[in-house]
């Protein structure tokens, strides 16, 4: 589907500043993302950027704190950036580090790579959210909630991830990815002893 048909429909049903939009991460083409930021800006909406699910190198070259290049995961997130930045300020685009699909990835559903998503958010100068549900679930679904509290603390002069977008509960896909009310509520509670649990006001 075309978001120029989907969104209107929640035009009349979402108010200002109570919906993010994403791209689904194997649709990295600039066209749905420049008619998703067109709307989000007509009402006060966020978008989510996701990164594709390649890489792009070799992860053990391109993971490297000495790696001066830009794979083109890198390059094509970044680029969809360009897109929404067309309409939208830089404060309504947000990065959401999804992970990549590797061979590397073993266990993984798909393998987060931080030093990657550090260098597009250091490049883009947008927010970055961590997605964990697309990473450890479901082989490692226990794994969630540590994992997500350990990468919320990854921090050089500032922490790298300034959200989480976690699936809670259960529905009819993914449903093997999604942790429990009781987790959540664990995670947030674990999370504040570290960090600021923050509000978006209206």
């Amino acid at each position: 589907m075309d978001p120029i048909f989907q969104i209107p429909f929640y035009e009349r049903l979402i108010p200002e500043n109570k919906l993010l939009f994403w791209n689904p991460a194997v649709n990295q083409l600039g066209w749905p993302v420049l008619i998703m930021s067109y709307f989000v800006k007509k009402n006060n909406w966020y978008i989510g950027l996701k990164n594709p699910k390649w890489l792009g190198d070799f992860k053990k070259k391109a993971y490297s704190l000495n790696y001066k290049g830009r794979t083109s995961m890198e390059k094509t997130w970044e680029g969809l950036v360009s897109y929404a930045n067309f309409f939208l300020e830089k404060e309504k685009i947000i990065l959401i580090h999804r992970e990549v699909d590797i061979l590397e990835k073993r266990n993984y559903r798909n393998i987060p790579l931080h030093n990657l998503a550090s260098r597009v958010k250091k490049h883009t100068g947008c927010l970055l959210f961590f997605d964990p549900s697309h990473s450890y679930g479901p082989k490692m679904k226990e794994k969630i909630v540590p994992a997500t509290l350990k990468a919320i603390k990854i921090s050089e002069n500032e922490f790298l991830y300034d959200g989480i977008l976690v699936e809670v509960v259960t529905s009819k896909t993914d449903s093997e990815q999604h942790i429990s009310l009781k987790d959540l509520k664990e995670m947030v509670k674990e999370l504040s002893k570290f960090r600021m649990i923050q509000k978006r006001e209206i």
